[in-house]
């Protein structure tokens, strides 16, 4: 099973207090702590949000579970996980989207990004050769800067190891490339025009077979 779910919502302005707080109770302490922390409301919806998708996925196959957030550890690169669950899974948010993949066949790691201006000289050095050139070359250079930048950072969080390893060093053939010895498979994801989004998985996988689902604030009270 792979499936994906996503959420839009309102940067502009906070959701009501009555739903954050619902939505923050369905969470462990743990958990609510870490978004407590965060200094901007925008983050902390958004990871409020990420964590309630992700729960909501997980309780697809283990419906009884309604406290698996609770049993979630983080490795030494910080990537969150659940020991002896054999499912894999990874969040995402950029601007007004949050985005939640669960896998129960390997690990996986997925990008979303807003298509926004950006100062492109700065992360020229990310790219390799080529891959500077076909961006420089698009009809729209933002769009094909954030397809590259996706794909990596799907790449980089399947991995596990994230930001610790150089972006430039992954070079992608054919939607997959080869990361310490491990080649990994990319998918893009069509969520709309304002976003890009990759989807990186340890097997290839038909497009048929991934299951995207957009879901809305009445998530926040089933």
């Amino acid at each position: 099973m792979l499936s994906v779910s996503y959420l839009y919502f309102d940067r502009q302005t906070p959701m009501p207090a009555d739903l954050f707080s619902k939505g923050m109770s369905l969470l462990p302490a743990g958990e609510q702590e870490k978004i407590g922390k965060f200094h901007r409301w925008q983050d902390a919806q958004a990871g409020m949000l990420g964590k309630i998708l992700l729960r909501r996925e997980l309780m697809k196959i283990y419906p009884a579970a309604t406290d698996i957030l609770a049993q979630l550890t983080y490795s030494r690169f910080r990537k969150p996980f659940l020991e002896n669950v054999p499912v894999d899974f990874n969040i995402s948010h950029s601007g007004n989207i949050v985005i939640c993949a669960v896998s129960t066949n390997g690990r996986i790691g997925v990008d979303v990004e807003v298509v926004q201006p950006v100062e492109l000289s700065y992360l020229a050095p990310q790219m390799q050769e080529t891959e500077w050139q076909e961006i420089q070359a698009a009809p729209d250079i933002y769009r094909s800067f954030f397809y590259h930048w996706t794909r990596k950072e799907a790449l980089l969080k399947a991995n596990g190891k994230g930001l610790h390893l150089p972006m430039n060093a992954i070079g992608v053939h054919n939607n997959s490339a080869i990361i310490e010895e491990e080649k990994w498979y990319l998918s893009e994801l069509n969520l709309g025009n304002e976003v890009v989004c990759h989807l990186a998985t340890a097997c290839p996988v038909p497009e048929n077979e991934i299951q995207v689902q957009e879901i809305f604030f009445d998530v926040l009270t089933a």
